[in-house]
């Protein structure tokens, strides 16, 4: 009964008109019924599969952004002192530690963003007369680098003695240690990087230029815009431009650049290429696209502007750097002006300049 009833349907969607009692047994018309039937299960089941695929893939867009929320915040010191000017955050051993540029001072705090400021004054130079411009924490050390001494002060958080590294020109972008080494953008005509010594006098001849420059119109263009963010992880290390949307990976040791990674195809960046593209400056100015830059676990976070009508400051891109560099997520930030930010574990702590207030976010969906 069940063949002839199939077979019935099967006449019926063709347009034959039977009796069910006397429908024969065509077997090839049952095979062609059958495969008619088994076609239409299978249409089924890709269409329900290209769905999943499409929502898949819009779930793994990295060009949809990924909203942070704000888990704490906080305005002042544990003394009341409010926090006015924060730049160069970064975690160590479960700490956060950054500058206040505005108050001249060296801030740590924990995770629950409770801190203080650390008193240098057991240092070679009093805590009054630091001007930090940078910091980079390894160790029981926090290297700062101090515009009142034109170099680097290596002041220990355990004995607060230190010694001091001369530098003169430094831009004051991230920097980072490696064996006595200090590596910090230093432009020259040819040059973006300048690797130190540690307790190097000026013109010490140990000093090793590196970094190929990106190539101007003016000789002014190319000193102001090939200053680099540098990124340290074990066995290499990242420059990044704060104008181009260029990521640099070097091999420690060789000081070999390795690969150039361009991310100019995010929707955003490639937004504000053609609107520079559409403006006139001077080649003393230029626009700065990349705020600051972090690398936590194998990736690196990138603070992007988004330059024109309605400026914000509030975007992070997220690029996976193993096996090969990738975006692959973009997060914003609920406010509309961070200076600087770091990544621990799945927060964000970003200095919102609007309101002078320290935040931990959640990061979307991570």
């Amino acid at each position: 009964m069940i063949v002839l009833l199939e077979q019935k349907e099967f006449y019926r969607l063709n347009g034959l008109s039977v009796k069910e009692k006397n429908i024969p047994v065509d077997k090839t018309k049952i095979c062609i019924m059958e495969y008619s039937i088994m076609q239409i299960k299978m249409e089924y089941y890709m269409k329900i599969l290209l769905l999943f695929v499409l929502l898949l893939l819009i779930s793994c867009n990295p060009s949809q952004e990924k909203l942070c929320v704000i888990d704490r915040d906080v305005r002042t010191l544990v003394d009341s002192t409010f926090l006015r000017d924060i730049k160069q955050l970064q975690i160590y051993n479960d700490t956060l530690y950054m500058l206040d540029g505005a108050l001249g001072k060296v801030i740590k705090m924990d995770t629950h963003l409770v801190g203080s400021a650390i008193d240098f004054a057991d240092s070679n130079h009093s805590s009054s007369s630091i001007i930090p411009v940078s910091i980079y924490v390894d160790g029981d050390s926090v290297y700062v680098m101090d515009a009142n001494v034109r170099g680097i002060q290596s002041l220990s958080l355990k004995s607060k003695h230190g010694h001091i590294t001369q530098l003169m020109g430094a831009s004051g972008t991230r920097f980072f240690v490696d064996k006595n080494h200090f590596y910090v953008s230093y432009v020259t005509e040819q040059n973006c990087i300048m690797v130190v010594p540690e307790k190097a006098l000026l013109n010490d001849t140990n000093v090793v230029f590196i970094g190929e420059n990106f190539h101007f119109s003016t000789a002014n263009e190319n000193r102001n815009r090939n200053i680099r963010y540098l990124l340290y992880d074990k066995k290499y290390y990242y420059a990044i431009s704060d104008n181009q949307p260029i990521i640099e990976k070097y091999e420690l040791g060789t000081n070999t650049l390795l690969h150039a990674f361009d991310f100019s195809d995010v929707p955003m960046v490639m937004a504000n290429i053609h609107f520079i593209e559409s403006q006139i400056l001077d080649d003393s100015s230029y626009y700065v696209m990349i705020e600051d830059a972090y690398i936590y676990r194998n990736t690196i976070y990138l603070l992007c502007a988004k330059l024109g009508e309605n400026y914000t400051r509030n975007t992070i891109i997220e690029v996976e750097l193993e096996p090969n560099m990738y975006v692959s997520n973009i997060y914003k930030l609920p406010g509309k002006s961070y200076t600087s930010f770091c990544v621990y574990k799945s927060n964000i702590y970003a200095f919102n300049k609007e309101n002078n207030s320290l935040e931990r976010l959640k990061m979307g969906n991570k």
